[in-house]
Order: structure tokens, then C-alpha cells, then sequence
């Protein structure tokens, strides 16, 4: 019966090892398929319906890079920085937007305007 106990409990501990690596494993390459990409939001240059209302612009945003055929997994808004005093449309409003995509869509949305 100790045998068999002691059998038991290596197989369980090679069982954990491998569940552990494989998780390792699996989990370092699906990070490496999705990437962050930024966007400094202007007064009014963006290319997406602008909004006050952060959950209204994450909606926008998505909506628009979406219909360009790049999926969003995930949208943060935040601000980081004084907006700009110049009264240019182009003109930085001081917030950022940070949008997660696939790795494959990166060329694809610095055509608008984001970058890495």
C-alpha cells in the first residue's frame, strides 16, 4: 500500500508540473498575439464621433475600428498629460486613448493615426 500511495502522489506531482509549464506556455504565446496600441485624442481632428462621456467614447472608437476590419479587445481611456493651449483642430485634448488589438492589425491602425 506505500508503494502504491507514493506512485500516486509523483503522478500527481508530474501531473501539477506539467498543467503549470503548459499554462506557461500557452499563456506567453497568446500575449504575444494582441498588442497596445496609442492614440492622443485632439479637439476635434479624430476620426470617430467625439464624446465627454469615456464609455461613450470607448463605444465610438470601437464601432469605427471595427467597420476598418480591426478587432478590439479592449479600450482605456485616461488622461495624462495638460491639453494643449493652441485652438487647432489637431491640437491635443490631453487625453489618451490605448486600444488592445491583434498583433496582425498594427500596420492596419497607424494608417489611423495610432501608434505603438
Amino acid at each position: 500500500m506505500f508503494i502504491s500511495m507514493f506512485q500516486g502522489l509523483h503522478m500527481f506531482r508530474t501531473l501539477l508540473v506539467l498543467l503549470v509549464v503548459s499554462a506557461v506556455l500557452f499563456g506567453c504565446g497568446k500575449s504575444g498575439n494582441v498588442r497596445w496600441v496609442h492614440y492622443d485624442e485632439t479637439y476635434c481632428a479624430d476620426k470617430w464621433e467625439k464624446s465627454v462621456n469615456n464609455e461613450k467614447l470607448k463605444s465610438n472608437i470601437s464601432s469605427y475600428l471595427e467597420g476598418k476590419g480591426i478587432k478590439v479587445f479592449e479600450i482605456e481611456i485616461f488622461t495624462d498629460r495638460s491639453a494643449e493651449t493652441c485652438t487647432d483642430c489637431a491640437c491635443k485634448s490631453g487625453r489618451r486613448v490605448k486600444v488592445k488589438i491583434k498583433r496582425s492589425d498594427v500596420k492596419e491602425i497607424k494608417r489611423e493615426g495610432f501608434y505603438e
